[in-house]
């Protein structure tokens, strides 16, 4: 009987070594949760009398905010990559980073498409669905809740696109559904016992 429970023991230990090693650990819980601050606190500052109530200036308000989340998580990763000694520096353990550009690159294209159509009240929706998929893109490589905060976003993103927000002008929302998705998915992160902050 002993040598049946350490045999069982031995292939428990074995599968979460395997479940560890597939688990991307650059992602900083940390970084996102400081994006979804960054992203509520940028609709409070378009919301507010200093800035132009137009669509363009809008437009491009929200561009700023997303570069500041981008350059912080992947300065995040970069981070991980270079100084983490598990990593060392193998450029196929970056893999995770690759799978969420196609929804960012297709989601900028799209942005830019509409804006010269004048379809700002689509850009909220397409943002929170392009988010989601980015989500459920590494949600294999990631704690299973991520891919929980993916389905949030694309709800979101779906009910905004079907039922259109009429004011580009009027942030708050946005802001506050980023800050909920990204403080939630950085704390799934950062709970992880795995994972770096």
């Amino acid at each position: 009987m002993d040598s049946i429970r350490q045999a069982l023991t031995q292939v428990q230990e074995i599968h979460q070594r395997v479940i560890d090693r597939q688990q991307f650990k650059g992602f900083s819980g940390t970084a996102r949760i400081v994006s979804g601050g960054i992203a509520l606190g940028g609709s409070l500052i378009l919301n507010s009398e200093i800035i132009i109530k137009t669509e363009l200036s809008h437009f491009v308000g929200w561009c700023i905010i997303g570069a500041i989340a981008m350059v912080l998580n992947y300065g995040a990763i970069l981070y991980w990559f270079l100084f983490d000694p598990q990593v060392e520096r193998n450029y196929r353990k970056l893999k995770p980073t690759a799978e969420v550009m196609p929804p960012l690159l297709i989601g900028a294209v799209l942005s830019i498409v509409m804006t010269r159509a004048d379809l700002y009240q689509y850009l909220f929706g397409l943002w929170m669905c392009m988010f989601g998929l980015c989500n459920l893109a590494v949600s294999h490589a990631l704690p299973r809740p991520i891919g929980l905060v993916g389905i949030y976003y694309i709800v979101y993103g779906v009910a905004f696109l079907l039922i259109p927000y009429d004011s580009f002008l009027s942030p708050i929302p946005m802001g506050i559904i980023f800050f909920v998705g990204e403080f939630v998915g950085g704390i799934i992160l950062n709970t992880d016992r795995r994972r770096y902050l």
